[in-house]
């Protein structure tokens, strides 16, 4: 999928399209936050906007965290996004966005903490952080 400055879908792929329950032509010009959850859809915008340039947090979409994009009958799909950018002669800088459907394990794994103790219950080690994938 690839989206403009404002956030808009300028390009779609019929496979994802199909996996948000969406006809292909009917995802163009969709704001972004159309997909996104509560609350996250009335803070995104200036998230868009302000995180451009700065280095995103371990559980940011941005990161490849983890994240939840809102079905065409409301439903909520865990996903993975890898994004870059890309310049496009009319549309100006375009933010292309890869994205990859999750199981249930990953997404769970992401809010799990892993505790490696002795027989006296001393924690010994502890996991890295938030999965990459």
């Amino acid at each position: 999928m690839s989206l403009d400055a404002k956030g808009r879908i300028c390009y779609t792929t019929d496979k994802l399209a199909a996996m948000l329950g969406y006809a292909g032509d009917t995802m163009i010009r969709m704001d972004l936050n159309s997909l996104l959850p509560q609350p996250y859809c009335q803070m995104h915008g200036a998230w868009f906007k302000e995180l451009q340039h700065k280095v995103p947090p371990p559980t940011s979409c941005r990161a490849g965290g983890v994240v939840q994009l809102l079905a065409a009958n409301g439903n909520k799909m865990a996903v993975t996004l890898k994004m870059s950018k890309k310049q496009h002669i009319e549309k100006g800088q375009l933010h292309v966005v890869q994205v990859t459907k999750v199981d249930d394990a990953a997404q769970l794994n992401q809010h799990c903490l892993q505790l490696n103790i002795n027989h006296n219950g001393i924690i010994l080690t502890t996991n890295t952080g938030v999965p990459h994938t």
